[in-house]
């Protein structure tokens, strides 16, 4: 049985925290102002915000990218990848207890808390891995 070493599992996740990435900014670009208010916005009809969030889930595709090609000459943007991350996790949680409990800032706070977690884990490993052969 072929073993799949842990920098393809750390590249694999980064690839889909990538397309995340990509999926979140393409749909607030792209959805009307109609579905970010039933999701508990209010627009104002001003998208301004709407689309520089999504310009900057995009722009972070190529923070997840670059390091998910080749983790050996961008092992740093691994580490600026688990920081972006919980640092979404504790703006979206305080945002959603201090300021607007709407419930996708919550939902949305969750899954960054996790992505940060798995990315932690396969930097983990790869770094174990790692040692090992060096």
């Amino acid at each position: 049985m072929h073993k799949i070493n842990d920098d393809k599992i750390l590249s694999l996740v980064l690839w889909l925290i990538a397309l995340h990435s990509f999926i979140v900014g393409a749909g607030l670009i792209a959805m009307p102002s109609k579905i970010i208010e039933l999701l508990g916005f209010n627009s104002g009809g001003d998208r301004f915000f709407q689309e520089q969030g999504g310009m900057f889930h995009i722009i972070m595709v190529v923070a997840y990218s670059l390091p998910a090609l080749k983790i050996s000459k961008f092992e740093s943007m691994v580490l600026f990848a688990i920081i972006v991350k919980f640092s979404a996790t504790i703006f979206l949680f305080s945002y959603y207890f201090f300021a607007n409990r709407i419930l996708i800032v919550l939902l949305s706070g969750i899954t960054d808390c996790l992505m940060a977690m798995v990315i932690m884990l396969a930097y983990i490993l790869y770094r174990k891995q790692y040692q090992r052969v060096h």
